[in-house]
């Protein structure tokens, strides 16, 4: 008999230690798969952490540029305010310079005049000198005064000539203050209209950082989501690899099971198994001597299951026998099974045999039918008895004087005026009655009908027979 791979070399076969090592190398995987899950999960988490710390950053920075916008517009507002201020201090530096210039011019003026009356009043010293020579120590006097106040207006002149020098330079300075003033005011429409532009660009910066800002809430909300997915994911990866890591702990359970049960192929009957621990019942291995699987019964080793060599299949629909012949024979069927099916009753040939009582037998003797025939009630069978009455007539009593007349019998009536009396009467009773030669007898009907008629009968023909049958047990007919 053919080895099983099943059963090809010690404990478990190749087929069977692949898969089971497949299985086990599947489970290390499923394992390690859950391990990089898990670390994935792990990664992804911070990465979301990053997120919402960049987020987070980014609404800060938002919030610093919309801060700065805001600093911007405030400082050109200033800057504008500054520029205004600026350009009416240049006015009021050109007004100034207007009003040092017509000063200066003033004062040039008054010097002028002040030279023209020192020359008078050195012409009206001499000429008071000339005329009063008495008064020459006043005129001397006048004239140390008048040589002071010379000196006095030539310094007033010097003065003055420097007063229009400075008012002159002051004048150019004047222009040029008022040439720096507009520029300034040049500078403040400028800056005026940078500050307008600034204010604009600072709202839209606003809004924009308020965008950005609403955009980082969003971000920051996505990230928590996606942190708390990623913490979902590590703990089901968590769950993954427990389950892996139980899936392999079952299948080397399975596996050690499995070998503890199937000792595989022996050459003889083992008396421990693999493990060196005692044999329980239904361990298995395959004897190799005689090339069948043998089963441990708690004391013994049997066979796990029965040859099929010479055995009867069924789909063989007992085309297998042996010997057909034989087998008919050992099953008592003789010819029967060879006999054509028209030789054998039908169904409904059956059906009446099936009618037939269970007690009857086809071993009966005669004498025995007989009986049970004479024996039923009613059987109107022609019994011995019959055959004797038959055989030797109705048997016949004379009657010669008045009488009771009796069943089954042929009465004789030989003397005139006799009264002969019916017996009360049954069914298929019988009574005959023959007269001689006169025409008085009397049939006493006893409380029965006669024919129908409660009457007695008088036979009044000479040689007459009657023949009466009870029909009941109160009414006789002629037969």
């Amino acid at each position: 008999m053919a080895k099983s791979s099943f059963f090809g070399g010690t404990g478990i076969s190749a087929t069977n230690s692949t898969a089971l090592e497949s299985s086990t190398a599947a489970a290390a995987a499923s394992e390690t798969a859950a391990a990089a899950s898990a670390t994935s999960a792990a990664s992804s988490a911070a990465s979301a952490s990053a997120n919402v710390t960049n987020n987070a950053a980014s609404a800060a920075a938002s919030e610093v540029s919309r801060q700065a916008s805001l600093s911007a517009k405030n400082a050109a507002v200033v800057a504008k305010s500054a520029a205004e201020t600026a350009e009416t201090n240049a006015e009021t530096a050109q007004s100034a310079s207007a009003n040092s210039a017509t000063a200066s011019s003033n004062s040039a003026t008054a010097s002028a005049n002040s030279a023209t009356a020192s020359a008078n009043s050195a012409t009206a010293s001499e000429a008071s000198k000339a005329t009063s020579t008495t008064k020459a120590s006043e005129a001397s006097t006048s004239a140390s005064t008048a040589s002071t106040k010379a000196a006095d207006a030539e310094t007033a002149r010097a003065a003055s000539v420097v007063a229009k020098d400075a008012s002159v330079v002051a004048k150019n300075e004047s222009v040029a203050a008022k040439v720096l003033s507009v520029a300034a005011k040049d500078a403040s429409v400028a800056a005026k209209n940078a500050a307008v532009t600034a204010q604009n660009n600072s709202s839209a910066s606003a809004q924009t950082a308020t965008t950005k800002a609403s955009e980082a809430s969003t971000s920051a909300g996505t990230a928590t989501t996606k942190a708390s997915q990623a913490a979902t994911s590590a703990t089901a990866s968590e769950s993954s690899k427990n389950a892996s890591v139980a899936a392999k702990d079952a299948a080397l359970a399975a596996l050690d099971s499995f070998d503890d049960r199937y000792l595989g192929t022996k050459s003889s009957a083992p008396t421990v198994d693999n493990d060196g621990d005692a044999l329980a019942s239904g361990m298995l291995y395959f004897d190799t001597a005689t090339d069948a699987m043998k089963v441990y019964d708690g004391s013994q080793w049997l066979s796990a299951y029965a040859s099929l060599s010479g055995a009867l299949l069924a789909t063989g629909n007992l085309s297998d026998l042996n010997n057909a012949g034989t087998a008919r024979t050992n099953l008592g069927l003789g010819t029967a099974a060879t006999t054509a099916a028209s030789a054998y009753a039908t169904a409904a040939q059956g059906s009446k045999v099936d009618g037939i009582e269970a007690s009857a037998t086809a071993d009966q003797t005669n004498a025995e039918i007989r009986a049970a025939v004479e024996a039923a009630t009613d059987s109107n069978v022609f019994t011995d008895a019959d055959h004797t009455k038959l055989n030797s007539g109705i048997p016949t009593a004379t009657v010669g004087s008045n009488g009771n007349a009796t069943a089954n019998t042929h009465h004789y009536v030989g003397t005139a005026g006799v009264t002969l009396t019916l017996p009360t009467p049954t069914v298929g009773m019988k009574v005959f009655i023959t007269v001689g030669n006169f025409v008085n007898t009397v049939v006493g009907r006893n409380s029965s009908t006669i024919a129908g008629q409660s009457s007695d009968l008088t036979i009044n023909v000479a040689n007459m027979s009657i023949g009466l049958i009870g029909i009941s047990t109160s009414a006789w007919v002629f037969i």
